[in-house]
This record gives C-alpha cells, sequence and structure tokens, in this order.
C-alpha cells in the first residue's frame, strides 16, 4: 500500500460523503463531521480492499468515491460479508 494513493482514496471517498450531505436536507454541523468522517472511513477500508485484489488506480478511485458517497450503507454491507467470510473460513493449524 502506497501512503498517496491511500489518502487520495480516503479524500475520494470524503468527497463522495460531502456530497451525500449536501444532498440531504437536514444540514448541521454534526451532521456534516458524521458524514465526511463516515465516508472516509469507508473510503479507506474499500481502498484496502481493492488495494488487496489489485484493482487499478481508476477503478479504485471510483470505488472509494461510491463507497463515501453511500457511507453507512457500504460499511454495513462490507460488516456482513467479513463476518460470512470469517465464519465460513477454514482456519490452517
Amino acid at each position: 500500500m502506497k501512503l498517496p494513493e491511500a489518502v487520495v482514496g480516503i479524500v475520494v471517498a470524503m468527497a463522495g460523503g460531502l456530497s451525500n450531505y449536501l444532498m440531504d436536507d437536514n444540514h448541521t454541523v454534526f451532521g456534516l463531521l458524521v458524514s465526511v468522517v463516515t465516508a472516509g472511513f469507508a473510503g479507506f477500508i474499500v481502498f484496502l480492499f481493492c488495494n488487496e485484489f489489485g484493482y487499478s488506480e481508476n477503478v479504485t478511485a471510483i470505488a472509494c468515491g461510491v463507497s463515501g458517497l453511500s457511507g453507512e450503507a457500504i460499511l454495513k454491507l462490507l460488516k456482513k460479508i467479513s463476518f460470512i467470510t470469517l465464519k465460513t473460513r477454514k482456519w490452517s493449524q
């Protein structure tokens, strides 16, 4: 993982979170903060997935932006996928 690429993924995701916030009717400073922080976290997690599976920088940036726009929904989906994967994986000893 290269730090500049991770920062770009997080910033693109945060821009997606900002877009999501601006499309909402309820504008508060707290709402903005929650939206941007959630988007950044979601973008970083998606960046790690994309990096692990070898996606191009462009596809990774798109995925980070969409995950930032989706925010909480993408985190719930990733949580479900992670739990299913961990539950069904056979751990070698």
